[in-house]
């Protein structure tokens, strides 16, 4: 089945030795031995067999739990075999790697047994026996549901519930069900799979180890399954089904029966005839492969791996993982440019950019309305009148910061998700200027909702601070006696406090929310692919950087293999960053305040993310970056020459990155760059006026909410007052 899947990551090393460097994602606890990992096994089996001289090092991700009945062992082994037969000079056909499966497999299971691993190899159905491995032919219309509650079966339960006798007769009957099944698969005959698509070995005696097993399985039957039983050792419960819709529906209804039995669970809706382990990518020495044993449908693991892989819907409603982690996709897919519209929107163009990140989750059928809903208004990519220079202008939405993109896509996500609790959900955003006030209007009067938005009291524009406060309603907004990474801390402490959680229910609108994340990569890939058809050429970008969301998205969009080149960032006086790609080790600190204040940040919260998205090697990461910081007296040097120079008018923060370019430009780059303009000049006329000698003209939306009166509640910068508050 497509869904939850585990990732190897393979790098061909001169020594021959199988070494596995790491294993991250759903479990910690398999050994790094590589003879009693099944993942290790399969390598060291196929080293052997073809004699090789070199070795392999794999990092595995996990992506299914171990003991879940979803064939775990097996598809870090498979995984890793696939990853090291693509590094091989002549690599061997699918069918050659099964033997070399089957040996590690045997680590986990005692005996080398196909069944897991042959699909996994092939796709779709197999049939497995001890010397080889054939797929067998499903009409491509017929869907599987798979439930997995959230219950750990071990292993030696399930196979103990299997010893004694079994009686002849029940071989018989079993022998004539299998053949009754393969029968309606070969020819697509649904009525015969009904009738042999029962268990009356192994389900029988496993029943009692899943709970509520008969509720569940009937769930699946009432809504008109060929079949169902237990998968594997369980306690993950399957049913097939003619149609998808019918498999959704039943999914459903399973989850509600495992419920029953007072278990969350997660389910899966795809294909019999699903995808096999497919490579993912190559680095550019062509020297390791990185493979998904389970393609398609992506699940999302937390940064620090030791949180459940989940949905996308689940990722987005948390908006923190329970361990503290970040949410991020257990891979990046990879897109051509082929693949979009060229006459398309920007709603058109995120809606091809993000499906992939939303296959298979509930959200996935609404996808075009969201973006059309979010993404309503420009995002012009406008051409600098000197050198071969544009301005991706982000301010035209409706608080004139490039914020209103995520804020109001998460809002469309949010309303659209199933809460089994009715009561209000509280978003919590803490803000260094523009994210508050976006989120704000995005959420405005959406039942069901209220907001808290935490900032820095006396540390953000004037304009910014009247927005912050203009909403009332559901929209209350705390000025916090601290900055804005107090805000931050003070936010994230609550979404990790369990028992606050359970009082009073919590997500999160920052930039550490999937839900705003992804929707920022559209305008970046929407401009890219513009400038591309055009020029033929990639686009660099100057990007202003502050808790590094918008940046991370930028690199995403090049990583997904889109035509993005260069990416710089733009930092003000808070070095962080710029320390860091320099080569110092990474050290938060405290945030200073500064001209460009929405990037006044010292810890910012996507370097997790950022950290993640090369594997943690720090030197990759730094090759790939460079990052400077601009003070604040080059940020009135650059604003003034600018407007003087050539009558533009930019924000403080979209200065940073105007004054990097003017740098490369004197260092005789050439090469065509964009700067990203975050947010409208005229939300900093304290700063902007002064230094271009005018009063700059204030976009409608924006002088609609400075007509209204506004308001803000003291608090003290203490992790606990906003618990206090909360409650």
């Amino acid at each position: 089945m497509a869904g939850a899947g585990d990732r190897a990551e393979v790098r061909r090393i001169d020594e021959p030795a199988v070494r596995i460097a790491a294993i991250r994602g759903t479990t910690h606890e398999l050994p790094l031995d590589a003879q009693h990992n099944t993942a290790g096994a399969a390598l060291l089996a196929l080293r052997k067999a073809l004699d090789l001289p070199h070795g392999f090092e794999l990092i595995l991700h996990k992506g299914i739990a171990l003991g879940s009945g979803m064939a775990g062992s097996a598809a870090s082994c498979v995984a890793a075999l696939v990853a090291a037969n693509a590094l091989l000079e002549t690599p061997l056909p699918r069918e050659a790697l099964y033997g070399f499966a089957m040996d590690g497999e045997a680590v986990a299971s005692g005996g080398r047994h196909g069944d897991n691993v042959g699909p996994q190899l092939l796709g779709g159905l197999t049939l497995a026996t001890h010397e080889r491995v054939l797929r067998i032919p499903v009409p491509a219309g017929w869907h599987c549901a798979l439930v997995h509650p959230h219950f750990v079966l071990e292993t030696r339960k399930a196979r103990a519930a299997l010893a004694g006798d079994y009686a002849l007769g029940e071989f018989v009957a079993q022998s004539a069900n299998l053949s009754l099944l393969l029968a309606g698969c070969f020819r697509g005959d649904a009525a015969l799979v009904r009738e042999g698509l029962k268990d009356v070995l192994v389900e029988p005696r496993r029943a009692p180890l899943v709970p509520n097993f008969a509720r569940v399985k009937q769930a699946a039957l009432d809504h008109r399954a060929m079949g169902a039983s237990i998968s594997g050792g369980g306690p993950s419960v399957f049913g097939w089904f003619e149609h998808h819709a019918e498999a959704e529906a039943a999914a459903v209804a399973m989850r509600a029966a495992f419920a029953e039995a007072g278990l969350d669970s997660d389910a899966f809706v795809a294909p019999i005839d699903g995808p096999a382990a497919a490579l993912v990518n190559d680095e550019q020495n062509n020297c390791a492969w990185t493979v998904h044993a389970m393609s398609d449908a992506l699940r999302y693991l937390s940064t620090r791996g030791r949180a459940p892989a989940t949905t996308l819907g689940k990722a987005i409603a948390a908006g923190l993982a329970p361990d503290g982690g970040l949410y991020v996709p257990e891979r990046l897919p990879t897109l051509d440019p082929a693949d979009f519209d060229p006459r398309g929107s920007l709603a058109d163009t995120a809606t091809t950019l993000l499906a992939p990140f939303f296959a298979g989750d509930p959200l996935a059928a609404e996808l075009p309305v969201i973006c059309a809903e979010a993404l309503d208004f420009p995002v012009p990519l406008r051409a600098l009148p000197y050198r071969d220079a544009q301005v991706l202008e982000l301010f035209h939405g409706p608080t004139a910061a490039f914020k209103d993109v995520g804020a109001r896509f998460l809002a469309a996500c949010l309303r659209r998700l199933p809460r089994a609790d009715e009561r209000t959900l509280t978003i919590l955003v803490a803000t260094s200027g523009d994210t508050g006030a976006a989120v704000g209007a995005a959420f405005h009067r959406q039942p069901g909702v209220r907001v808290a938005i935490l900032y820095p009291d006396g540390l953000v524009s004037p304009r910014q601070a009247h927005q912050l406060g203009c909403f009332g309603d559901n929209v209350r907004a705390l000025r916090v006696a601290g900055r804005f990474d107090d805000c931050q801390r003070m936010v994230k402490a609550a979404l990790n406090d369990a028992g606050l959680q359970h009082a009073v229910p919590l997500s999160s609108a920052n930039s550490i929310s999937l839900g705003r994340l992804l929707p920022q990569m559209s305008y970046y890939a929407h401009a890219a692919l513009a400038f591309w058809r055009e020029r033929g050429e990639p686009l660099n970008f100057i990007v202003p950087t502050g808790n590094l969301g918008n940046a991370l998205a930028c690199l995403w969009v090049r990583a997904m293999g889109l035509p993005l080149g260069e990416v710089r960032l733009a930092c003000n006086a808070n070095a962080t960053l710029p320390e860091f790609f320099a080569g110092h080790g990474y050290a938060p600190r405290e945030a200073v305040a500064t001209l460009a204040n929405a990037m006044d940040v010292g810890a910012p919260s996507n370097f997790e993310r950022l950290r993640w998205s090369f594997g943690g090697d720090d030197a990759a990461l730094r090759r790939a970056l460079h990052a400077e910081s601009v003070d604040d007296a080059s940020i009135r040097r650059t604003i003034a020459a600018h407007a003087r120079e050539h009558g533009e008018a930019f924000c403080p923060h979209t200065a940073t990155a105007v004054h990097l370019l003017d740098r490369l430009c004197e260092q005789g780059d050439d090469r065509p760059w964009a700067v990203v303009a975050t947010a409208h000049p005229a939300k900093f006329e304290q700063v902007v006026e002064p230094l271009v000698g005018h009063a700059v003209d204030v976009p409608p939306a924006l002088a609609a909410m400075l007509q209204r009166s506004a308001s803000a509640e003291p608090l003290a910068a203490d992790d606990g007052a906003l618990k206090h508050w909360l409650r």
